[in-house]
């Protein structure tokens, strides 16, 4: 398997790679096919930056992130 360092340090992270294709405006599929073939050293770099980024990144738990505010007789 191609860029196991780069998928390795994701995992160590706790980077998901929807989250690295948002920031390069991916799907997440164009992502995963990029992933197939070795990268190039420059091409590493860019995303060991971009997964730094989004582990120090403040963000809201997941739980919190994805819920709808509001009830369904305020929504209609």
């Amino acid at each position: 398997m191609c860029n196991q360092d780069i998928r390795a340090y994701a995992l160590e992270k706790n980077v998901f790679w929807w989250q690295i294709a948002d920031v390069l405006k991916k799907s997440e599929a164009s992502m995963t096919r990029m992933l197939r073939h070795e990268l190039k050293d420059t091409e590493k770099a860019m995303i060991r930056l971009i997964i730094d980024d989004l582990a120090n990144a403040s963000r809201t738990p997941r739980s919190e992130s994805c819920q709808i505010s509001g009830s369904t007789e305020e929504r209609m």
